[in-house]
């Protein structure tokens, strides 16, 4: 953005999608080779109607013309819930950026896809040839996804070649996630409907859906054949080794960066660039597995163990079956990557609820950015979390490990800034990943993290952390003004405050306690409630009790009388409501009584 390098962004959904994940690892690793910077926007696809989608497709406004050059946009996942005319009204919003799409179906823009209608092709002609299955589900995305379309195109396709006509009931559209399995899977049971095997959208959908066949005791692929698509690297060890068409997500990052550069550039390029899949053989279709195509380590895969080089060697050197030792070498990849992923999270965890309880949330990030190497991070926040009209805070920036003073003019950022310039690294190419800040429902800001570990993942759990441990901080910050300015408001009127617990005795009182009864806060904590009532208010008392206390009810208006400490009578109109936690037990009370002994008389 101001390292005299261009900048080129990819608006992505989140790290813990493997699709997405691995566009990011490509795009990042293709922009840094031809020196170019790159910021991963990790939102949510538009309209995805969580909780917390707003929050992640914020970030996709904070960009600027004089700080990015072009940018990636995903079409066909990240417009899964919206029509094309909506997403195409998103996509002018950056009309005045080079746009390539991935998967996309707009001719006004560069677009870049694997040919998933041959490879759908590829994987149906096999299942029909080689194994005879004639009764094959089709478990596809959303209608309005592109590459579902397309896939879906190339599976009719290879059933008419064959003479088999198409089931409707077999085409099956779904949302893009794992949790649709089971219900598919009930579905084409309770129905008995005929299948030989399923197809998926995706290989995370392929795993839950063999999952949910084993809960009813269906094997696979001694009784129904199970095949993905994508080519996910834990296909090559799951049980059964997975059959599937890679598409190959972390190329499909690369050559949209590397498209996306040349558009920048001036340079001639085709609007439609379109690569092969390869179709991977495994034993979930019911082959044995040893189709010599699957043997290659994935793109995003890094062996750092010195055991895992030694396989590696083997490979090369050895004439050991090639496809078991590629399967080791990914299930230690695996293991090696979960674990270390599990106990930074943890050190991290640990490391923030400790300092949670100092509120420095500079000394939490220095901590995590030494321990997994992070170089930079920056802490941006909305004024009062009101994300559509507080500011934005610029609350912290570590440049190189190191916390960097913040100039006066840069604390607040207008609607489009997504970081100052100045802050940004000045001598290397930089790869930053955007994530939202939020905490259940509501909106805190964004952190910018040094894309510095390859698991994109780790940096969803851990702006989870820092989304939990801000607010936090700035819940118990507004308490503690707020029983400041209660306890201010409490001294300086004739009203007595306090609290009870669940057997109605003081915890707190305000200081008109002295004003109205005569005694302090000394006198009356840990006493019950009824202590100070003079003695003919005992068939009040009850009232009070059986009334309201025993019904957890609101008490209002309520007169009684007590003896100050000078051995008056006071009238005094009692006000109250039941504290009860989440199983609805009572607590106690919160309430005041208010002097109206004068008003009597």
């Amino acid at each position: 953005m101001d390292n005299s390098k261009k900048t080129i962004a990819a608006f992505l959904s989140t790290m813990t999608t493997p699709f997405h994940k691995n566009i990011s690892l490509g795009f990042m690793d293709c922009a840094k080779l031809h020196n170019y910077n790159a910021i991963i926007y990790s939102g949510i696809p538009l309209h995805a109607n969580r909780g917390y989608s707003e929050f992640r497709e914020n970030i996709f406004l904070r960009i600027q013309e004089d700080q990015i050059s072009g940018i990636v946009i995903p079409s066909s996942s990240m417009a899964r819930y919206v029509s094309k005319k909506e997403f195409k009204d998103f996509l002018k919003r950056y009309n005045n950026f080079p746009i390539v799409t991935i998967a996309g179906e707009d001719e006004d823009y560069i677009n870049v896809q694997p040919n998933y209608r041959l490879g759908m092709k590829k994987l149906i002609d096999h299942l029909i040839e080689v194994h005879n299955f004639k009764k094959i589900v089709l478990l596809r995305g959303p209608e309005n996804n592109n590459s579902s379309n397309s896939r879906q195109t190339g599976y009719e396709e290879s059933l008419k070649e064959h003479g088999i006509g198409i089931d409707k009931k077999l085409i099956i559209s779904r949302d893009i996630s794992a949790n649709v399995s089971d219900g598919v899977v009930n579905d084409l049971l309770n129905e008995q409907i005929e299948f030989d095997a399923i197809v998926t959208v995706n290989d995370n959908v392929a795993f839950a859906t063999i999952e949910a066949l084993k809960k009813h005791k269906i094997r696979v692929p001694e009784d129904k054949a199970v095949c993905g698509n994508q080519g996910r690297f834990e296909g090559v060890y799951f049980d059964p080794p997975l059959t599937t068409c890679d598409e190959d997500s972390y190329k499909q990052g690369w050559i949209a960066a590397e498209s996306l550069m040349k558009v920048i550039e001036n340079q001639k390029i085709n609007s439609e660039i379109r690569f092969d899949t390869n179709l991977f053989i495994r034993r979930s279709c019911g082959c044995n597995g040893d189709s010599s195509n699957e043997i290659q380590l994935p793109n995003d895969i890094e062996i750092n163990n010195d055991n895992l080089h030694e396989l590696v060697n083997l490979l090369d050197n050895t004439n050991l079956n090639k496809r078991e030792t590629t399967e080791k070498i990914l299930e230690l990849q695996s293991r090696n990557t979960r674990v270390h992923k599990d106990k930074i999270i943890e050190l991290f965890r640990m490391i923030s609820s400790t300092i949670s309880l100092s509120g420095d949330i500079v000394k939490s990030i220095g901590f995590m950015a030494k321990f997994i190497g992070l170089k930079h991070c920056y802490v941006m926040t909305y004024e009062n979390y009101d994300i559509k009209q507080g500011q934005v805070l610029f609350q912290n920036a570590f440049v190189d490990q190191e916390l960097v003073t913040i100039d006066e003019n840069d604390k607040i950022l207008d609607k489009i800034t997504l970081i100052p310039p100045k802050y940004l690294p000045k001598e290397e190419n930089y790869s930053l990943l955007v994530e939202p800040l939020y905490f259940r429902e509501v909106g805190i800001g964004y952190v910018i993290f040094d894309y510095c570990y390859r698991d994109g993942a780790i940096f969803e759990s851990i702006k989870g952390l820092l989304a939990s441990h801000i607010y936090s901080e700035y819940h118990f910050q507004q308490s503690k003004l707020a029983n400041e300015r209660i306890l201010s408001i409490a001294s300086s009127i004739s009203e007595w405050l306090w609290e009870t617990d669940e057997n109605m005795n003081f915890t707190f009182t305000s200081e008109g306690s002295l004003k109205v009864i005569g005694y302090g806060s000394g006198e009356i904590i840990g006493k019950s409630l009824f202590t100070f009532f003079h003695p003919d208010e005992k068939e009040n008392i009850e009232m009070i009790k059986n009334r309201y206390i025993t019904q957890k009810k609101d008490i209002r208006d309520v007169r009684c009388w007590n003896l100050s400490k000078e051995g008056y009578k006071r009238a005094l109109l009692m006000m109250a409501v039941p504290i009860v936690n989440d199983r609805k037990e009572l607590m106690g009370y919160r309430g005041a009584f208010k002097d109206v002994t004068e008003q009597l008389f």
